[in-house]
């Protein structure tokens, strides 16, 4: 299952997808079609299923991984709420917004039960489930990591200004800038 992560990583979707899908029938074989070790297989192979628009497919073993891991750890457990909003994104994702946000709204009460009101992943849920349209992003997309990123930075950068440069490339002030870089 690793490498059929890193070949998704990389692009490679139908090595990938052969690699889970093996990873998946070894594990059933090995410990049964309930096991939470399926379970995970499931939803990553249903992840990459969605990623190569195949939504049709990628439903019902996101289905049924939320069943596996609701009998596995209980319904509240912080395990079911993600498998609840992997499903309720891919229901966005196929224009089936009414059924998605009882399952999004699901996983915000889970996730706020389990790790407060304040943590970052409740605030990412609680910022979907209130937005307009409801629209459904992935907690870790780029958007949301360069915000944490930009705010780490800014901290560093209110600390330490520098001097913003003037619009004009061969101004007064940037010869005195390269001349005092070279006195270094």
């Amino acid at each position: 299952n690793n490498l059929a992560q890193i070949l998704q990583a990389i692009g490679r979707f139908d090595e990938a997808e052969e690699f889970m899908r093996r990873a998946l029938a070894i594990d059933e074989q090995s410990f049964g079609g309930d096991h939470r070790y399926v379970s995970r297989h499931l939803s990553n192979l249903a992840a990459l299923l969605k990623a190569t628009g195949r939504h049709g497919e990628a439903e019902p073993l996101m289905r049924r991984a939320l069943l596996i891991d609701e009998l596995a750890y209980g319904p509240s457990h912080s395990k079911v709420a993600i498998r609840l909003n992997n499903l309720a994104m891919l229901l966005e994702a196929t224009q089936r917004l009414d059924e998605a946000e009882p399952l999004a709204r699901r996983a915000l009460v889970i996730s706020e039960e389990v790790f407060g009101p304040q943590h970052p992943r409740v605030a990412s849920r609680r910022r979907r489930a209130r937005s307009s349209g409801f629209p459904l992003a992935s907690m870790w997309s780029s958007r949301w990591r360069g915000a944490r990123r930009w705010r780490g930075w800014s901290r560093f950068w209110w600390a330490h200004p520098v001097p913003r440069r003037p619009a004009t490339p061969c101004s007064r002030w940037d010869q005195d800038w390269r001349s005092a870089r070279a006195k270094r």
